[in-house]
């Protein structure tokens, strides 16, 4: 559970902010002014500090600076009223993630604080050697021809370093490919990396994927490294790099090509052995055609290009898929779950996943949460893009329609979690936000 400190010297806002998180699954402390928040700060370790701009006693600026000195790790985000929109900014080239403006909708101010936190979760995700999962081959749960295909290839390229090019939709395991290939090469006595490069804006990914000096900018208070020396002697995965800018390109090169980064605010190249992996679900192809994408980076990328189909288009992997799931969250949740009876299996073979194998592992996991036995067709509960439930045709009751369904499921998972929206959220496989939009759709409240 992510944990937030509100900063408010307004007290209704204040308490307003509290219930508003706390109901979002968010383990909350208040605190009235900047002095009180260095107090606690001192004491406790926080994911995000939530802090407005204008107050009495000590500014948002000088919270901003003080929350950086303790912990640089934690995100701040900044509450500012139309009139101070430039300090506000002036913020975010402090060190801030993001502001938001007065009045602000829940929604809003939800979804911010679900970027920031997602930020915080990416930068955590640098794996180093350990003596955990081999990620061998036989992970790959797959019966179809064309899985068959990728894997005998992959074996051939993955002891060599070769830049390899993962292409496919969402959900389709391309970071799990990516895994297999490390922990089969030459460096796999070195870290693997993962990065996300759609998921930061552009100047924070630089910083993070290339490092840099002391007084780079504000807030640069110590040198860092960054993900590609980390990943010095191993690999780095980066994820939708078709989401990067042509700056950002030019720099990827130099790093391929030559084998060295710069530190942003830095004067001096460094050397740095890493074997790159870029994935993406754009075709970059068109990206080069519209001017998106070098042209001289997409050749250098793309020296092994794998494609990983969709779900629907290798329908053969969905079943030994699913039952590989079942087994995991049955283990998981200890639950008696040892299958799926014909008519739930004909329901999976015939839905067309839109998401991919993690709309399948979503939907499983759901269905292994909710049983007393075995599953069956009314263990579902499809997910598709647009994040609105889906129940398939069963009988209801009372004639209820499916989005009564949709209401009584989510009262349902709501109370076994006894109302903590982030445990809820996971099971339903959808965000918090989307779940805060459910429960004001269906005003539901504790009491319901």
């Amino acid at each position: 559970m992510a944990s937030i400190l509100i900063v408010e010297d307004e007290g209704s806002l204040r308490k307003a902010l509290g219930a508003l998180l706390r109901s979002a699954g968010y383990e909350v402390s208040e605190v009235t002014d900047g002095e009180g928040a260095f107090s606690i700060l001192k004491k406790n370790k926080f994911d995000l500090v939530l802090t407005d701009l204008m107050m009495k006693k000590v500014s948002g600026e000088e919270v901003l600076k003080r929350v950086k000195q303790i912990s640089p790790e934690t995100e701040v985000v900044v509450i500012t009223g139309y009139g101070t929109i430039q300090s506000a900014v002036e913020t975010i080239k402090a060190g801030a993630f993001d502001y938001i403006t007065k009045p602000f909708k829940t929604e809003e101010i939800l979804k911010v604080i679900e970027k920031a936190l997602e930020k915080r979760k990416v930068l955590d995700r640098v794996e180093v050697k350990s003596e955990g999962r081999k990620y061998s081959f036989e992970d790959i749960v797959y019966a179809s021809r064309g899985m068959e295909n990728i894997i005998q290839l992959i074996k051939k390229v993955a002891p060599t370093d070769i830049t390899i090019l993962i292409e496919g939709e969402s959900g389709t395991g391309k970071e799990l490919l990516a895994r297999a290939i490390h922990k089969n090469s030459l460096c796999k006595d070195g870290p693997f990396v993962t990065i996300n490069c759609s998921s930061l804006p552009e100047t924070l990914l630089e910083s993070e994927l290339f490092g840099y000096v002391k007084g780079a900018f504000t807030g640069a208070l110590t040198d860092k490294k960054g993900l590609f020396e980390i990943a010095d002697s191993g690999t780095i995965f980066l994820d939708e790099i078709g989401d990067t800018s042509l700056a950002l390109q030019m720099r990827f090169l130099r790093a391929i090509q030559e084998k060295e980064i710069r530190k942003v605010g830095g004067g001096e190249f460094a050397k740095v052995d890493v074997r790159l992996i870029a994935a993406t679900n754009k075709s970059l192809v068109t990206l080069v055609k519209e001017g998106k994408f070098r042209e001289d980076l997409y050749y250098r990328i793309n020296v092994m290009p794998i494609y990983i189909p969709p779900l629907k288009e290798r329908k053969e992997d969905i079943i030994p898929l699913a039952n590989h799931f079942v087994k995991v969250y049955a283990q998981r949740y200890q639950k008696e779950v040892k299958g799926m009876d014909n008519e739930m299996i004909k329901e999976l073979e015939n839905y067309s996943w839109p998401g991919n194998i993690r709309e399948l592992e979503h939907t499983i996991e759901r269905g292994v949460a909710l049983a007393s036995s075995d599953l069956d067709k009314t263990s579902l509960l499809f997910l598709p893009e647009d994040e609105k439930l889906w129940l398939p045709e069963v009988e209801l009751e009372n004639n209820s329609t499916l989005k009564e369904n949709e209401k009584v499921q989510i009262i349902k998972i709501l109370k076994k979690n006894k109302w903590n929206f982030t445990k809820s959220a996971e099971e339903l496989g959808i965000s918090r936000t989307t779940l805060w939009r459910r429960m004001k759709e269906y005003r539901l409240r504790e009491d319901s």
